[in-house]
């Protein structure tokens, strides 16, 4: 098998084995590790995205088309990890329980699909391709992605922006520094919700299959921007902004105490009232 190499094919194999080498280590990372876990399975799915590119522009899929198909998009998972990711660096007591499952049933019918589809004959996934998946699956998959990503991204901007708040009335320089850093990658991600609304529209407006299609290109933006800055924000120290005031109200209630003296004052004052009323 021949791969035909040119300069976007090469920036791919860059971009997506600098990702996964990034993921591996985010994954085994001492320090920050729930939300390092969480950020290294998100650059893990989307470099299997761009690994699908990579196989189509390099000739893989022209040499061998029952390779198509094979289990590597888990695109519903993007707006979730991101969600989840968002609160656990703004909240170092999250854990991340069963009923959080719910938010991932999309990918798993992803994953079943796709699995199926692999072991399927090259006429079956062709038959599948031409009469499903062009037509219907493509569609309600890709469009599925930019509603779920839009609707976690809205969901993070929320948090984010009581986060900033918070920000501001508890300055850190370290909670300022992992402020910005949410700050470049909700913006990142934004960006490409819009490319992807922009391919939307030439899609199902226009009839325009594949073309415009910078995804892959901002996919790779971001995977450079997460791997990097989030390498680089790995030994940050944990902040959980919803505890303080909590602990400050109850210290506050702990110390405050009563001042003899005019608990006296109170007491003669009401004294000297009985007496009035009982013996005029």
């Amino acid at each position: 098998m021949q791969i035909y190499f040119n300069i976007i094919v090469l920036l791919l194999l860059v971009v997506i084995s600098q990702s996964l080498f990034v993921a591996g280590l985010l994954g085994f990372a001492s320090n920050n590790q729930r939300s390092s876990r969480i950020l290294a399975v998100l650059i893990f799915v989307i470099a299997l995205w761009l690994i699908d590119h990579f196989m189509r522009i390099s000739g893989i899929y022209g040499q061998r088309p029952d390779l198509y198909f094979l289990p590597i998009f888990y695109s519903f998972s993007f707006g979730p990890l991101i969600w989840f990711y968002v609160r656990s660096m703004v909240n170092s007591q999250f854990r991340f329980q069963y009923k959080h499952l719910v938010h991932f049933m999309p990918v798993l019918l992803q994953f079943g699909l796709y699995m199926y589809l692999t072991f399927c004959t090259y006429p079956v996934k062709e038959w599948y391709w031409e009469n499903i998946h062009q037509p219907y699956t493509y569609r309600i998959e890709f469009d599925g992605t930019w509603i779920s990503m839009t609707i976690y991204l809205i969901l993070s901007l929320r948090l984010l922006k009581n986060y900033q708040i918070w920000v501001a009335n508890h300055f850190s320089e370290l909670s300022k520094i992992r402020l910005n850093w949410l700050k470049i990658i909700i913006g990142t991600l934004l960006l490409l919700c819009l490319q992807w609304f922009i391919e939307i529209i030439l899609r199902d407006g226009y009839g325009l299959y594949f073309n415009y299609d910078y995804s892959v290109e901002i996919l790779g933006i971001v995977l450079l921007v997460l791997g990097v800055a989030g390498w680089r924000q790995r030994n940050l120290s944990d902040i959980n902004y919803e505890m303080d005031e909590p602990e400050i109200s109850l210290h506050a209630k702990s110390t405050y105490q009563i001042d003899p003296i005019i608990l006296q004052k109170i007491s003669n004052a009401m004294i000297r009232i009985v007496c009035t009323l009982i013996l005029p």
